[in-house]
């Protein structure tokens, strides 16, 4: 990852890092206003999508959330509102405009991998790698998934039970730590 954001410019260095630090889905990503961004809360509301130029509602009524502001993405968050290239949307086309769908951003993610000899991925691949790198890290399934906009963690674990792992000393630990109460 560190090569990619290290070789990203511009736009695509903010929106790849907003999906690997938030799991959101590009339509969502191009249809942030910074209306949407609370810092005091330390949260972005998700309540809409783009889909070729038009703005509605996201995927599913899960999908409507709020995703959580972690440090990192706070301090790009703010580098990005400093260079004021637009008032109202966080990301603009180069016609000064918001963008009429993601696939700008998905062809030049694609341009990029080629560029710096990284297997071919598709944008979206982004939302994964956030949430294997969550699970992966031992955060907490309930909060990835509400971060995700899924409807349930059934949802989230089908997709990502395979990176949910425990290592034998921490799962011998925590038997000591059951307890039945019958």
């Amino acid at each position: 990852m560190l090569k990619i954001l290290d070789n990203a410019k511009g736009n695509l260095y903010y929106f790849i890092y907003i999906m690997l630090c938030t799991g959101m889905r590009p339509g969502e990503i191009i249809s942030l206003t910074w209306n949407d961004i609370n810092f005091e809360k330390k949260r972005i509301a998700v309540d809409k999508t783009t889909v070729r130029g038009k703005i509605g509602n996201v995927k599913t009524q899960s999908s409507v959330r709020y995703v959580d502001i972690i440090p990192a993405l706070e301090k790009k968050l703010k580098s990005l509102q400093e260079l004021n290239i637009s008032d109202t949307y966080l990301f603009i086309s180069n016609y000064k405009k918001p963008f009429y769908s993601h696939i700008v951003i998905a062809k030049r993610f694609k341009k990029l991998l080629f560029d710096i000899n990284i297997k071919d991925r598709n944008l979206y691949n982004l939302r994964h790698t956030f949430a294997s790198s969550m699970i992966t890290a031992g955060h907490n399934i309930l909060w990835i998934s509400q971060m995700l906009g899924h409807k349930d963690i059934s949802i989230t674990m089908k997709v990502y039970a395979r990176f949910v792992k425990e290592d034998d000393e921490k799962r011998i630990e925590n038997l000591s730590k059951i307890v039945l109460n019958f």
